[in-house]
């Protein structure tokens, strides 16, 4: 019983327990890592594979085009407007 809540410029969290129900396939996990940084992080990608080395190899993380099709017909901030606009105490002194 939880609830899932709309908030202006919020957050977004996990919270994971302690023992997963489910399997973590470590090459599902590092494709859809990078496909998220490929969509998401705009400039800050050689920031994100500098904290993960692991993540920088030549396999595939499929096709992102939709996703940035999305991303720009919904007319999504970029990661630089969220940091200096909702959380700036990311942003590096």
């Amino acid at each position: 019983g939880g609830s899932v809540e709309a908030v202006p410029c919020s957050r977004v969290g996990h919270m994971f327990r302690k023992l997963s129900p489910y399997s973590l396939h470590d090459q599902a996990w590092a494709r859809n890592k990078k496909r998220l940084i490929s969509v998401w992080l705009d400039n800050y990608t050689d920031e994100v594979y500098k904290a993960q080395p692991r993540l920088v190899d030549n396999s595939d993380m499929g096709d992102i085009s939709a996703r940035l099709a999305l991303k720009d017909r919904l007319q999504c901030k970029s990661m630089d407007w969220y940091i200096k606009n909702v959380y700036p105490e990311l942003a590096k002194k």
